[in-house]
């Protein structure tokens, strides 16, 4: 039967029937794709670190003209109605008056947005999809994106290609949409199946602690494999680090940057051969000091705070360690085993020739200028020392048969901040720059911190440090377990959930379900540049056309759309599971958790099936949701 649109109502003059999709279908589920396309736009630019805390960004852009030519078709067709003599209320088509609300909505959102960013900043990781601002164009967005879908329900749903490309494509959108809000639990996000590098109990993480200790928060690594040496930029805005790297050629130490809050993290220095630790910011943030160890020789480099190539500024054959800005930023001080002993020197960066600040016998490591410049704190023998900065007045701060490192003056000058393992380990100690008032701030039992370093905030009002003696999320075999069925069971839902809605509209046409998981494929893959994801889920789609053209799933046949719902969760996971499977790290789950994850997927999709196939009909029996409707030849549209 040929495929009509009932598209008439009482307050819109009679027009002839005409065939669905109509061109403003085409139009409009193209605009969705183009509208979830900006979308992910501004997602990849936030996962790769193109954004600063601007708003008013080239990607938001996008994002907004895509809406705005949503909205702008939406319009047009309603104005050219109208003319035509139809009513305010049936200007546009069936279904489209919803998407017209959500494109009001999201430029109302926006604004809201803009403010909520100004009153409370800009969210990162997993803040940002449960932001409340954030939810509000969400909604709004599958307002619009829903379009087509909601007309292709009230006219009726065509099975035959290319009739079902435009609801299929609104679907697909609507469902990326709620993937993207839910990636934090996603196969593509996070490859939790995946064999990983067990670095135990010697994992070292950044954290965040308030200055008196109260608040403690930590810093989620997404590139480093554990981080120490933390130093704050002097505008408080980002973290240089350093951290091990793993290769073939063994272990190397790369240098990192991040923004304060954990986000944006990327690799400033990194080179074989080199181990890289102890970066320094100069006071108006422009280099970065650091160390190097190259050839088992250890010398002081100095980078653009932006990267590029380093310069070498010592070249002595010893060891030269640990350098420390001056606060004019004209000179910095270091240790160097130059004179035999490991003793404080300081440098500038135009003059090669080191001057010898202070000879102390024992080794004098991590100094610490004061904000003002006139004195250094540095620890030596396991205890903490204070000396003017020409070299005179040498003052012991501590004197306790524990071992104290690292110490840190805050920035207005009357703290200084140092590691100890005074309690059977690490924790971070405050005292006042005469020794007195010694406290424990960081009250961190069963871990040890500050051993890989301190770094005050800009503000005093905290300060980062590393802590180890944990096993981090990552390296746990039950949280990795425990998170990758997490994400299965919110991914297998939501995907046997939209495969259950193409069967509602009559069966499943061919190629529909392939193109819902390939192209959602596709777009996760692009934000997490995870591009294998998106091969082994189209192959997955191919493998469920196969299982669709043999069952012919219809409504009128429950059985068979209760197969289709179990199986194309269950080829999804399988297939995903082969993918990393092929791949060097290979699977990191026990063969019980590989083996029955498809089949929980498959699971998953076979219980929502029943949710929607053995609902009772007007009739009392239990069957598929409109026994009438489902006799009817799929294609016939109807109300």
């Amino acid at each position: 039967m040929a495929e009509v649109n009932m598209d008439t109502r009482p307050d819109l003059p009679a027009l002839a029937p005409t065939p669905f999709p109509t061109w403003f279908d085409w139009l409009m589920s193209g605009m969705s794709i183009v509208v979830i396309g900006g979308f992910f736009l501004d997602l990849w630019a936030h996962e790769h670190d193109r954004v600063d805390d601007s708003f008013f960004t080239p990607w938001h852009a996008v994002m907004y003209a895509g809406v705005a030519g949503f909205g702008i078709a939406l319009v047009v067709k309603g104005w050219t109605n109208r003319r035509a003599g139809a009513s305010w209320s049936a200007a546009l088509p069936v279904g489209y008056r919803l998407s017209l609300l959500g494109v009001a909505l999201f430029l109302i959102g926006g604004v809201f947005d803009l403010a909520w960013h100004m009153l409370f900043g800009i969210e990162v990781t997993v803040d940002a999809l449960f932001s409340p601002s954030h939810l509000v164009l969400a909604g709004a967005g599958l307002m619009m994106l829903t379009g087509p879908l909601r007309r292709a329900w009230n006219v009726g749903a065509p099975t035959r290609f290319p009739h079902w490309i435009p609801w299929v494509l609104s679907l697909t959108a609507t469902f990326t949409m709620l993937t993207a809000f839910t990636q934090y639990a996603h196969p593509a996000t996070d490859t939790w199946p995946a064999g990983f590098t067990d670095v135990g109990y010697q994992h070292s993480d950044l954290v965040l602690i308030s200055a008196d200790g109260i608040t403690q928060t930590r810093l989620a690594l997404e590139l480093a494999d554990g981080a120490v040496t933390p130093a704050v930029s002097p505008d408080g805005r980002r973290i240089a680090f350093s951290a091990q790297s793993f290769d073939e050629d063994g272990v190397h130490g790369v240098l990192y940057v991040m923004n304060t809050d954990g986000s944006g993290q990327k690799v400033l220095r990194d080179e074989p051969g080199e181990t890289i630790f102890r970066p320094a910011w100069s006071p108006d943030g422009g280099l970065i000091l650091y160390n190097a160890q190259i050839d088992e020789n250890f010398d002081v480099f100095v980078l653009s705070a932006e990267g590029g190539e380093p310069t070498r500024l010592t070249t002595g054959a010893g060891m030269d360690v640990t350098p420390a800005w001056a606060p004019d930023g004209e000179s910095f001080v270091f240790t160097s085993d130059l004179g035999g002993d490991p003793d404080l020197y300081t440098m500038t960066l135009d003059d090669p020739n080191p001057l010898l600040l202070l000879a102390h016998p024992g080794g004098d490591f991590s100094p610490s200028w004061s904000p003002d410049g006139g004195k250094v704190a540095f620890s030596a023998d396991d205890d903490i020392y204070m000396v003017g900065a020409d070299g005179t007045g040498l003052v012991r701060l501590t004197d306790d048969p524990a071992a104290d490192w690292e110490p840190r003056f805050s920035p207005d000058g009357s703290t200084i901040l140092f590691a100890t393992n005074r309690d059977d380990q690490f924790e971070i100690y405050a005292m006042a720059t005469d020794g007195s008032n010694v406290r424990n701030v960081s009250r961190h039992p069963g871990a040890d911190d500050g051993w890989g370093g301190i770094a005050w905030l800009p503000d005093g009002s905290g300060f980062i440090t590393n802590v180890s003696g944990f096993v981090p999320g990552g390296a746990d075999h039950f949280f990795r377990e425990a998170m990758g069925g997490a994400s299965l069971w919110i991914q297998a839902i939501i995907l046997a959930a939209f495969v259950l809605l193409i069967a509602a509209a009559g069966g499943v046409p061919l190629g529909a379900v392939t193109t819902l998981l390939s192209l959602n494929a596709l777009a996760m893959a692009v934000l997490f540049d995870t591009y294998w994801y998106a091969v082994a889920v189209f192959v997955a789609g191919l493998l469920a056309e196969i299982v669709i053209a043999a069952v012919r799933p219809n409504p009128a046949r429950p059985s068979s759309v209760r197969l289709v719902a179990a199986a194309v969760p269950g080829l999804w996971y399988g297939a995903y599971l082969v993918a990393l499977w092929v791949q060097p790290d290979g699977i990191g789950w026990t063969l019980h958790m590989a083996l029955g994850a498809p089949f929980v997927a498959a699971g998953i999709g076979y219980l929502l099936s029943l949710l929607v196939t053995n609902r009772p009909t007007a009739s009392g029996s239990a069957g598929v949701i409109d026994t009438e409707a489902a006799s009817r030849e799929p294609t016939i549209a109807r109300r």
